[in-house]
């Protein structure tokens, strides 16, 4: 990164959204998409490596296959407010069909001055 307009730890979790949604969407097949994609930081830490500077941002992805999610949308959509809609259970099957994966992103910074 040569240069930012914009707080670092704002480009960070920007740059992680981007990432994720490149790599577990936009890029897939139709039937490997993921969508529901959510991004949450766990810790950045700076590290020199042959005297270039980085920052290690390791990141908690989570996501669900594309038809799965669209599936459970329409589930709630459907029945909120029903009165035989189990809406603890429903969350709870969403939340066993979420992939979790941990990622680090590695920036390097030569900011110009």
């Amino acid at each position: 990164i040569h240069s930012l307009n914009m707080e670092k730890d704002q480009f960070i979790n920007l740059f992680a959204t981007v990432r994720a949604n490149i790599e577990m969407n936009l890029v897939k097949e139709e039937e490997d998409r993921y969508a529901g994609i959510n991004v949450s930081p766990i810790k950045v830490v700076e590290m020199a490596v042959n005297n270039v500077n980085y920052d290690v941002a390791t990141f908690k992805i989570s996501g669900m296959r594309e038809t799965k999610y669209s599936e459970f949308i329409q589930e709630y959509k459907d029945n909120y407010g029903k009165k035989e809609f189990n809406l603890e259970g429903h969350f709870e099957r969403r939340k066993e069909a979420t992939l979790e994966r941990t990622v680090d992103f590695w920036l390097c910074w030569k900011m110009e001055s």
